[in-house]
Formats: C-alpha cells, structure tokens, sequence
C-alpha cells in the first residue's frame, strides 16, 4: 500500500548486511546466486519481474526496472519470451498463474484493473474493475478450480466481498461477504490449494479468516494478538506447519510473523529497521519455510536493495539471498529472480529446492 520502487541509483553504495539481517538475532546464511545454481541470463531490457512454472507453461510478466510498462510472455521454455499482452503506466504487485491461464491486478491512481489471459484462446481480458474514489482497494489475486479470486470493497454501499471470477461460465460472483469496516474490511488474502486465507480488522481486533473453496463453507475466524495494528499480507501453510503475516505493531513497527498452525500463537520473527519493508508487500508459507523479500529504500547500488529470505520456522534458520527481486514456488521448489551483479546488467533464473538446499 505504501512502497515505492526506488527508480534512480546514485553512486554513493551503502553496505546493507547490516540492516537486512536482522533476523531477531538468528544465525544468518547469505548466499549469492552464481553458477551452478543459475538456469538463465536474461538481457535487463527483456527480463521477467515476475515467472510462474505451471505445468509445462512459463508465464512472465516482462518489465524494465523502475518502469511502468509491462508486458506478459507465455512460453513452454523459461529461455524463450512470447510477448501476448503489454500495458503501459501502472503497477502490478500481485500475479499468478496456472496450466489455464494468468490473472494479475493493474494498478494506477484511478482504480485496480483486474486482468485474465485464457491460455486457450490466447485472450486478454478485464474480469474486474474497481475504482478508488476514497480509500483502499486490494489487489491481491488468487487462482483455484476454474475460478479468480480479488477483493472489493464498495465504499458508497458500505459492505465488503471476497469476489469469485468463474473462467468457464465468464461471471462475477460475490463469494463471501465480509465485515464492512472501511479499508481494512480485508487488507490482505492468499489462495493455497483450496483455502484462502483473509486479513481483516483494525487495531486490537484484528482477524485471519479461513474459508474452504471447495464448498464455500466458512471454516475458521483466528483472532491475532492485540499488538497488531494492521496487516499487510497474509500467508497459509497448506502443509499445516507455520503460517505467516507481515504486520505493523501498535508501536509502528513492523515485522514478520509466524504463526503456529495449532495454537496460532505470533512470534516476530524478523523486525524491519528504517527504510526496509517486504518488497510488494508479500510473503508466503510452504512446510514450515516463511519466505519473503527485504527492500531497502536507501541510497546506495540498486541491485543490492533486495534479498530473498528463506526463513526455517522449526529450526530457527535464516538464509538470505543477496541482489533477489522475484520468487514463485512451485511444486518441488522455488524460482528465483536475482541481479545479476551489481552493476544490473542482466538478470539470474534460479531455483533452490523446498527448504533451502541448492541445486
């Protein structure tokens, strides 16, 4: 909601190690992603900002550094980019795909643009407009069984809904009514399988709400401690080991959250210094790894302004990637988007196993 890219680089380089690894006092592994454990080198004037391996599809949304263009590439080789859409002048965070097609969220000062290509017909098309007279509207997108999911809150009407795109009936449905409590009526939701997984609420009254996409049914409201006053993304372990959220405390600070799957008790795991937030505001959760980018609006080498952090909740193990922008798991690990050094003239496709080893 509130990060913004750094879209010039100065001279000045600042050592950062300091201020990104502060893992609340953990042992701290840093890793840089070279040989070996490189996949390609893409060109920085035709390199993804986001990839998403589903099946035997690459889907790669194409977009210079510090740019508001974008343009989205599909193709059955990650070395390979086959432009199908291209957009100019808005932002997009929030992008997922499967074996049938990729939806992402256009961001602009106007509204939020949700967007669908069908893989089979090869169509680009607007599944859902919101715009913002007042306040703020989520972009969160998720993708489960034939059908989108977006958040909208409709200000005029006061109420708030979890929406429903269905891909083979080409419809918008109100999937689940929510809370109508201005912008927080739901500031963040994650679909994993077949759950999602809501935020919603304000300060000391701050809820994680679990719905079953396979009937609908409501499963579970997880009251959060009182000391968090707002959350910024929500993450659900299908594995049922630790989820996760990124939050701001009642004192303005913010962390990183892990959250027991059975007692849901919070522990902060990681706590941001000054200028440092998770990049696009994400995080995820997968087998009790908690993964999520640190972004440091500083001065300094662009490139060095980002590290992927694998955080491993069972044993207390953090390991940081350096120069890392981008990350999507997939079903046997994660692929990862990095700088390629750090005068950013290329960018590294990687992938590290579940857990952290390296290929």
């Amino acid at each position: 909601m509130k990060k913004i890219l750094l879209r010039t680089v100065v001279l000045l380089l600042v050592l950062l190690s300091v201020l990104l690894a502060s893992a609340c006092g953990n042992t701290v592994t840093v890793y840089e992603l070279t040989g070996d454990a490189v996949w390609y080198e893409y060109p920085v004037s035709n390199a993804p900002v986001h990839t998403v391996c589903a099946g035997d599809t690459w889907y790669s949304l194409i977009g210079l550094y510090g740019s508001s263009d974008f343009s989205l590439s599909v193709s059955d080789n990650y070395a390979a980019t086959k432009e199908v859409y291209s957009v100019c002048g808005v932002g997009i965070w929030f992008f997922d795909a499967d074996e049938n097609g990729a939806v992402w969220c256009e961001m602009s000062a106007e509204g939020r643009s949700f967007k669908y290509y069908n893989k089979s017909t090869g169509e680009v098309k607007e599944i859902f407009y919101a715009d913002i007279p007042r306040g703020f509207q989520n972009a969160n997108v998720g993708m489960y069984n034939g059908g989108i999911y977006f958040a909208h809150i409709d200000y005029e009407n006061k109420s708030a809904f979890l929406m429903r795109y269905d891909i083979a009936k080409d419809t918008v449905e109100k999937f689940h009514r929510l809370e109508y409590i201005g912008e927080t009526s739901c500031t963040s939701f994650t679909v994993s399988g077949n759950v999602l997984l809501a935020s919603v609420g304000s300060q000391n009254d701050t809820k994680l709400i679990k719905l079953d996409l396979d009937n609908g049914s409501y499963c579970e409201t997880w009251d959060i401690s009182s000391n968090v006053a707002f959350v910024y993304a929500c993450a659900y372990d299908p594995m049922g080991v630790s989820h996760a959220i990124y939050y701001r405390d009642s004192k303005g600070n913010e962390h990183i959250g892990a959250l027991d799957a059975k007692t849901l008790k919070l522990k902060s795991i990681f706590t941001f210094g000054e200028n440092i937030y998770a990049y696009q505001d994400r995080v995820e959760a997968y087998g009790g790894h908690i993964y999520w980018i640190n972004q440091a609006n500083v001065s300094g080498v662009v490139s060095d302004h980002y590290r992927f952090i694998d955080y491993n909740a069972k044993d207390d193990i953090v390991d940081e990637y350096v120069r890392t922008f981008g990350f999507s798991v997939v079903d046997d690990g994660i692929m990862l988007l990095s700088f390629n050094r750090m005068d950013y003239d290329g960018i590294y496709l990687s992938c590290i196993y579940l857990g952290g080893e390296k290929e």
